[in-house]
């Protein structure tokens, strides 16, 4: 029981009594709309026992109105009320607009559902897609390691690659992809302007892996694009290209150094660019000729790391400590041949750099017009091939005796060309090795 305290006892004279008046049905109805106001407002909040407080809400809306039904009230306080006409109409129009809101509201949840459920079947399915290509990924894998057997003389008879399937401007971020999806050696990863109809592609060394910036060996971009502009606008975005240090980009594409130079030079940046022909090697599907390899020396072979010395002291790009860095690491992750003399040491040579490109190509002059040169080429390519790379290089357009060797063993020099950009912020301008 409830003790209600300090209640004060009005007594009101009967004459007065007389003079009050009901309620209007105007007034009545404004209370009712008022009622339902507060109840709609009560019964939004998140509570428990909802429709129990809903069913004693209503009860006592429905009490409330019979008693105001007989209810009288002085004339002094139904002048406060005169207005209460206008009023209804205002809630009634405030309750119209609330009505069309939350229609409109409805109509909004209701295509957000509908996306929901568009977007989870989208995903279900590219789960589903996902699981199938990677078991067809196993199985070719399977089936390399299968394909891979010694023939009588030794040689390793490795699977061919298919012809058409691969678009000269893709092999750069191509290679590189693959040897992400292969361990990720160099730390690599894809960015792409838009998922999944893209116009643009960048591979880049991931933010995270431990860098010099004098080092654009290892600071190294690859390029593929649909649309120039998508390209350049992806360079102009704050957070794909590292511009505090001195980088390469590389690609097959004509505009490449165009749209670069233009983002480069609002960066204040340096840019140097170097053209070369571009080399694809079609399935190798013979054996090199091995024949004038007698005894025990010289004998075909591949490089480990204590070669890098020599490696780094003949490329034309090398000479210095980043890049006597970036051969080591290249000789340690990726396939590599020779051919080493009678002490063992290399006097031919080839690599495979980050982006799965033949490179450093280079025979000791005392060993020249032996054929070694001709043996390490087709040697790598099938090597390549073999592990479902594509096997490319690149030539300078005046190293007459490499494109003439490439030419003796059908290389197919590709209608685009490869373009080599390195990048220097001023801060490093003059301690650059280019």
């Amino acid at each position: 029981q409830i003790k209600h305290t300090n209640l004060k006892q009005i007594k009101i004279a009967s004459k007065k009594r007389k003079t009050w008046q009901p309620l209007s049905k105007s007034v009545r109805q404004h209370l009712q709309t008022m009622i339902e106001s507060v109840t709609i407002a009560i019964l939004s909040n998140n509570i428990k026992e909802k429709e129990q407080i809903q069913y004693h809400l209503n009860y006592l809306k429905i009490r409330l109105l019979q008693l105001c039904e007989t209810m009288k009230v002085p004339p002094r306080k139904l002048k406060y009320l005169t207005n209460v006409s206008n009023l209804l109409k205002m809630e009634k129009a405030q309750a119209r607009a609330n009505e069309e809101g939350l229609a409109l509201l409805q109509e909004e949840i209701d295509k957000i559902v509908e996306t929901t459920k568009s977007m989870t079947g989208n995903i279900q399915r590219l789960k589903n897609k996902i699981q199938i290509e990677a078991h067809e990924v196993e199985e070719e894998e399977e089936k390399v390691k299968q394909m891979l057997q010694m023939d009588c003389s030794g040689v390793l008879s490795l699977p061919e690659l298919s012809q058409n399937s691969l678009k000269a401007p893709t092999l750069q971020v191509y290679g590189a992809v693959m040897n992400i999806n292969r361990g990720n050696p160099f730390q690599k990863e894809v960015v792409l302007d838009s998922w999944p109809d893209f116009k643009a592609v960048i591979t880049r060394r991931q933010r995270e892996a431990e860098t010099d910036n004098l080092d654009h060996y290892t600071n190294a971009y690859a390029v593929f694009y649909k649309d120039v502009r998508a390209y350049q606008q992806l360079l102009e975005e704050h957070d794909v290209i590292n511009w505090d240090q001195v980088f390469q980009i590389q690609g097959l594409q004509s505009e490449l150094y165009d749209a670069s130079k233009a983002v480069a030079n609002s960066k204040q940046l340096d840019i140097k660019l170097t053209s070369f022909k571009a080399v694809h090697f079609s399935p190798v599907s013979f054996l090199p000729d091995t024949s004038f390899l007698t005894g025990s020396s010289p004998r075909l072979t591949y490089l480990s790391v204590a070669d890098a010395d020599l490696l780094n002291r003949t490329w034309s790009r090398g000479g210095n400590e980043q890049c006597l860095r970036y051969i080591t690491k290249l000789i340690s992750c990726f396939p590599s041949v020779c051919v080493r003399d009678d002490k063992g040491n290399p006097v031919s040579w080839s690599i495979t750099d980050q982006f799965a490109t033949m490179c450093h190509g280079y025979t000791l002059p005392d060993h020249r017009r032996k054929g070694y040169s001709r043996l390490v080429a087709i040697t790598l390519a099938r090597k390549l091939q073999s592990r479902g790379f594509p096997s490319q290089g690149n030539v300078l357009d005046d190293n007459v005796a490499s494109i003439n060797l490439l030419k003796s063993v059908h290389a197919e020099f590709l209608p685009c060309r490869f373009h080599r950009l390195i990048l220097t912020p001023i801060l490093f301008s003059g301690q650059v090795h280019l």
